[in-house]
C-alpha cells in the first residue's frame, strides 16, 4: 500500500485563503477509465501469455487509461507485474495490492497513473465466489494543494450463467455492494463501480439493485440506457466478439452486454469535484456497425484502428469498455459555487467535547453536517438538520484541524476551517 504524501501545511496555508474569493483559478484534469475481463490472463488454453502480452499492450496504448481494472487475472501477483512491465508501455503505471480471501483462481486488479494518482488502499466486500474489491484513489495535483479528491473504484467480477441459482448469487452480491456503499455515506463520496458482472436484462435482481432499486439508487448507468441489451443497443454488447475461438473462451458473436462502468450520482452531476464527461462511455472496439451474434466489424472500425479491433477479438471473449472524467482541480477550498442559497451560518465554536453551530436560513430546507480531517475523511453529525442552532459532540476526535461542511439536497455547500484543541 502506497501512503499520502504529507499534506498538513498545503492543507493548512490553502484554508488560510479567503473564503469567498470569487476570482479563483479553474482547472480541470481529465482521466480515462478502462475495465477490462482479461480471458483468463496467465491460464488461458490454446494461448501464449506472450501473445495477450502484446495484445494487450496495443490495445491500451491506443486509448491510453488513467485507471485501469481487470478480472480473470491469475492469482498471482507476478502476473500484474507482467502487465505492467509489457502490456502497459505507454505510461507511468502502477499495479495495486490484490486480494483473494475466497481462494479464487481469477482475481481482479487495478493499475493507475502514477503521474496523476496515488494509491490509498483496498477494502473487500463480502462475497462468497470471488472478492469484490475498493480500491481507494487521490488525484495528486489536488492533494498538492490541500483539498484531495478521492475516487473509490469498485471492481467486480459477479457469477456467470443464466439459471436461476446463478441469477441469485449476482442478485446477493449485488445488494452487498448497495449496502456497503450506504454505510460508507453515498452523498459525498465518488464512486465507479466495473466489472464484468454477467446480467443478461435490465429485469435481472441483480440490475435492479444496483441501479434501480428506489430505496438505494446510489449508482448510475452513465450512458442513461436502462435497457441496453440485445440488438436494439448493438453499441454496448461487450461479448462475445467472435462467432468462433481456439482459446479458452466464449464465442457466439456479440449479442450480450455483460461489461459496465457505473458511477455514483455525485460522477454524473460533478458535486464531488469528478465529473463523468458525457458522450465518452464506450465498448472500445464496437461503433455500432456489428449485427448481432456477428464477429466484430474491423472493416474500417471507427471506434479503434482495425489491427487493434483484430486484437480486441484475439484478447478476450469480451470487449473492454471505457470512459472519461474530469477532476475540478481549482485552487483553494472555496469555489464560485460554494454557499447555499438562503443560508448563513452566524456561529462556530469547538472547545472540549463540543461543537456548536448557529444557522440562520430564510427557509426550513434539510441540511447535512460533517466534519472532515486532513485525511480527507468524513465524520457525519447529522443528516436531517433543520434547527438553528445545534451542539454536536466531538470528544472522541483527535486534536487537529477539520472542515466543517454544510450541504443542502442541491450539493450546495458551506466550508469553515476549525481547530480542535
Amino acid at each position: 500500500m502506497i501512503n499520502l504524501p504529507p499534506m498538513k501545511a498545503n492543507f493548512f496555508s490553502a484554508l488560510l485563503l479567503p473564503f469567498l474569493c470569487l476570482s479563483i483559478l479553474q482547472a480541470q484534469d481529465t482521466l480515462k477509465v478502462m475495465q477490462y475481463n482479461l480471458l483468463y490472463y496467465g491460464d488461458c488454453s490454446g494461448v501464449n501469455v506472450a501473445d495477450k502480452d502484446r495484445w494487450l499492450n496495443n490495445i491500451t496504448s491506443t486509448y491510453q487509461p488513467d485507471i485501469f481494472t481487470v478480472n480473470e487475472m491469475l492469482d498471482f501477483i507476478a502476473y500484474a507485474n507482467r502487465i505492467k512491465q509489457f502490456a502497459l508501455t505507454y505510461g507511468n503505471m502502477e499495479y495495486t495490492e490484490f486480494t483473494n480471501t475466497t481462494g479464487s483462481n481469477l482475481v481482479n486488479m487495478l493499475f493507475y497513473n502514477k503521474d496523476k494518482l496515488g494509491y490509498v488502499g483496498v477494502k473487500k466486500i463480502g462475497n462468497s465466489l470471488r472478492d469484490i474489491n475498493v480500491y481507494t484513489l487521490y488525484h495528486k495535483e489536488s492533494a498538492a494543494s490541500g483539498d484531495t479528491v478521492f475516487v473509490d473504484c469498485i471492481v467486480a467480477h459477479l457469477k456467470a450463467g443464466s439459471s436461476s441459482a446463478d441469477q441469485t448469487q449476482r442478485e446477493v452480491a449485488a445488494r452487498s455492494v448497495v449496502n456497503w456503499i450506504q454505510a460508507q455515506g453515498p452523498d459525498y463520496h465518488n464512486y465507479l463501480m466495473m466489472g464484468d458482472f454477467n446480467i443478461y436484462t435490465a429485469n435481472e435482481a441483480a440490475w435492479f439493485e444496483l441501479v434501480r432499486n428506489p430505496t438505494a439508487q446510489f449508482l448510475k448507468d452513465p450512458t442513461g440506457k436502462q435497457n441496453g441489451w440485445g440488438a436494439n443497443t448493438p453499441e454496448l454488447l461487450t461479448q462475445s466478439p467472435s462467432t468462433s475461438r481456439s482459446d479458452c473462451g466464449t464465442s457466439g458473436g456479440l449479442d450480450d452486454r455483460f461489461d459496465f462502468i457505473l458511477t455514483s450520482e455525485s460522477i454524473l452531476q460533478g458535486t464531488q469535484r469528478i465529473r463523468y464527461v458525457p458522450g465518452s462511455y464506450q465498448a472500445l472496439g464496437n461503433d455500432g456497425r456489428t449485427s448481432f451474434n456477428s464477429s466484430l466489424n474491423c472493416v474500417n472500425n471507427t471506434s479503434v484502428p482495425d489491427a487493434v479491433c483484430a486484437d480486441l477479438i484475439r484478447m478476450s471473449d469480451h470487449l473492454p469498455v471505457v470512459m472519461e472524467i474530469t477532476v475540478d482541480n481549482s485552487t483553494g477550498l472555496d469555489r464560485p459555487i460554494v454557499g447555499i442559497p438562503g443560508v448563513k451560518l452566524e456561529m462556530t465554536t469547538m472547545q472540549g467535547s463540543e461543537l456548536e453551530i448557529a444557522i440562520l436560513r430564510e427557509k426550513q430546507e434539510p441540511l447535512r453536517i460533517d466534519l472532515v480531517n486532513i485525511q480527507g475523511q468524513t465524520i457525519p453529525l447529522a443528516q436531517d438538520f433543520r434547527d438553528g442552532n445545534g451542539v454536536f459532540p466531538i470528544s472522541h476526535l483527535a486534536e487537529g484541524l477539520y472542515l466543517l461542511r454544510i450541504s443542502n439536497q442541491a450539493g450546495n455547500m458551506i466550508f469553515k476551517k476549525l481547530v480542535k484543541k
